[in-house]
Parts: structure tokens; sequence; C-alpha cells
């Protein structure tokens, strides 16, 4: 997208810089493919920020044959516990916590949970669950099929959205979910090439927090933030 572009020309030692113009040229180019109305709720009267708060499940027996063997390990127990209080130390009004429907975002999730009020709505849904959202540039032979576009496609159009107009404050929602899923999220809310989700890396017990504003610009607050995790815990 060559966002480096309008800062230097030239080379390191006899560049020079780009003029205010430029500058602002540039940035008016990349301002048009901005799209206003991603969420197609573009106008709509709301005053609310929707928080979304993507917690990648913790680490867990990838070796397993089956798919309900690949549980969490101890460390990964560990790590969500350290995920659940940081969660807790927020002192926020969690709206619910969804979750996909593999074993080890099931028991990420439930750990997540002794740490948050018992009332809490929790939810699952299958369309969260791990897969290959997109053909990642640079390319892999391994990863040449996006077999589950769609389903997470559908996931993204699902949660990320402007908050409806009933909606009087701000929501704060919790998602336990997995790395490919979260990263392209994260692609598909800033607007950016879905192909770089691959560039992205993601430990485990992570938190990634995006807001989504009335006026439908998205901000990434913090990406697969782990400052709250022990060093000795950290994996991915």
């Amino acid at each position: 997208m060559g966002y480096v572009r309008y800062l230097t020309y030239g080379i390191l030692g006899t560049a020079t810089f780009a003029s205010g113009a430029q500058v602002n040229q540039y940035l008016r180019a990349g301002d048009e493919n901005w799209d206003e109305n991603w969420d197609g709720r573009a106008g709509a009267k709301t005053k609310a920020t929707r928080h979304l708060y993507l917690i990648r499940h913790g680490n867990y027996l990838i070796d397993a044959e089956l798919k309900d063997e690949k549980k969490l390990t101890e460390l990964g127990i560990k790590q969500l516990n350290e995920t659940g209080k940081y969660l807790q130390s927020l002192g926020l009004n969690y709206s619910d916590v969804t979750h996909s429907t593999l074993i080890r975002a099931i028991e990420s999730c439930n750990i997540i949970l002794n740490y948050l009020p018992k009332d809490i709505p929790k939810k699952f849904d299958d369309d969260l669950c791990e897969g290959l959202p997109y053909v990642p540039i640079p390319r892999r032979q391994s990863l040449s099929v996006a077999k589950d576009y769609d389903r997470i496609e559908r996931a993204f159009k699902t949660y990320f959205h402007r908050a409806d107009p009933e909606q009087k404050s701000d929501s704060h929602e919790i998602i336990v979910c997995h790395a490919n899923v979260i990263r392209y999220f994260v692609c598909r809310a800033l607007q950016v090439p879905p192909a770089a989700w691959l560039r992205m890396s993601l430990f485990h017990g992570s938190v990634t927090h995006v807001s989504i504003r009335p006026n439908g610009h998205v901000g990434v607050n913090t990406l697969g933030d782990i400052g709250f995790m022990p060093r000795h815990l950290l994996s991915r």
C-alpha cells in the first residue's frame, strides 16, 4: 500500500522530505479507500461504542489426533488464569462472553468465567472455530485454499458493527477464539488487505482489544497483549 512513500524520497543520507502538500495528497488518496459504510450502518443514530476483547485460547495438545482431545495443557490452564485475572482487574461490566466450539476455546472460556460475575451470559458460535480465512501474501504452498473464508467472514459480520440505536451506553464483549480468526478480524476491521493476516503473531491467552465507535471508525487498542502474563508462561 506504500504507506512509507510519502515520508522520504531517495536513499538514506541523501533523502529529501516530501512537502506538506505532497503528504496531504497521499493521505487524501488513502482516505478515499476507507469505506464509511463498511458495516451497512452508516448514518445510524447511535451514541455507544462497542468494545470487543478477542482472547486467544491457551496452549493445548496440538498433536492430539481427535479435535476433542486437543485440550489445554497445564501451561494453557495457567495462561488463561492470568488472562482471567487481567480481565477482572480492568473493572469493566462485561455484557457477555462468546466462545468457539473447539474444546481448547471452551476450556479457556470456562477458566475466564471463574474471574467474572456468575450471571454474565455465555454463548457459543461454530463460526468462530479455527480455520484458513484467506490465502496469505506472501504465499505459502500449504495455505493455497481459503476453505474457511465464508464461515469466518460470516463471523466477522456477526460481531463487528456499530452499536444498535437502542444501545445507550458503551458495551464490553469478550470473544474467546483462535489466532487465525483474530488476525483476519483485525485486518477486516482496519480495512487493510485480509491477505496480511499471517504477518502477525499472537501468544496464547493474549488479549486483542478493538473498539467500534458510533461513527464507524475502528481502533485496535491492543493487539495480542500479553503484558500481564509472566514471562515463563509465554507460548504461541
